[in-house]
């Protein structure tokens, strides 16, 4: 029979407060120039949103070198309008192509 030891640690998943990306968050209009690359190190992941431009650019985010969330054109036409990537903790992430605003859920 197997048995369980549970010593005197102070961790106990009860105790222990979820924070899930959004959790405590708003969003907010963030001043981001397109291809500069920018750090999380906030302590936890956040979301970023960024919005398209202009039509005939390939419009995207890109977190740790890959591109995460990338629009298509179709005709000289992007498919979406906008980009959405979660960044996490201690990652380098920047946004690329037709960008007009970028929001930040931190």
């Amino acid at each position: 029979m197997a048995s369980v030891i549970r010593g005197n640690d102070n961790f106990d998943s009860a105790n222990v407060p979820l924070r899930g990306v959004g959790d405590g968050q708003s969003w907010a209009l963030v001043s981001h120039t397109v291809g500069t690359i920018y750090y999380n190190t906030s302590g936890r992941p956040f979301v970023i949103n960024a919005n398209v431009a202009q039509s005939g650019s390939t419009p995207g985010v890109s977190v740790d070198g890959l591109a995460i969330g990338q629009s298509t054109t179709v005709n000289g036409y992007s498919n979406v309008q906008s980009v959405t990537a979660i960044i996490p903790n201690g990652s380098s992430y920047y946004v690329y192509g037709g960008i007009n605003s970028v929001y930040k859920l931190s």
